[in-house]
């Protein structure tokens, strides 16, 4: 005999579960907390409660995750930075004058994109500018903004 454990479900059925306990659930409770405490500030302001405590208290309540967030941030940051030092003096001088010749090949082919770019950039800001100008003589009073 097979015990209960080996009988498979059948999948769609197992899905619906899965959708009502992962999806449905967790959207209904959020929903209901979201409700009780909207009702719970509209019964307090009625009552003559102070909305201004709550309202400090929910600015820090948003305030604290991207506070969290970026002080981790900060100190990855900061280790890598303090990493990077350390392995950049613990690199053997062979290794170093390599990566100054890398840096040195990264300078050069940065200028000569740049070179190749420049004549498509300047031709192109220059259309613009013509364009904007054209736009201001001909027709200043339907494109004037307030200023």
């Amino acid at each position: 005999m097979e015990s209960k454990n080996n009988i498979q479900k059948d999948p769609i059925k197992a899905h619906q579960q899965q959708t009502f306990w992962f999806i449905y659930l967790p959207l209904i409770l959020i929903v209901l907390i979201v409700v009780a405490i909207g009702l719970f500030f509209i019964l307090n302001s009625t009552s003559g409660g102070s909305l201004t405590t709550w309202s400090s208290i929910a600015v820090i309540l948003l305030i604290t995750p991207f506070v969290f967030i970026g002080t981790i941030t900060l100190v990855i940051l900061i280790l890598s930075v303090i990493g990077m030092v350390k392995a950049n003096k613990a690199v053997p001088p062979r290794l170093r004058s390599f990566r100054t010749i890398l840096l040195h090949l990264n300078t050069k082919a940065r200028e000569y994109a740049n070179r190749s770019a420049s004549p498509i950039i300047n031709g192109r800001s220059i259309i613009s500018g013509f364009n904007a100008f054209l736009n201001l003589a001909l027709f200043h009073n339907k494109n004037r903004r307030n200023r």
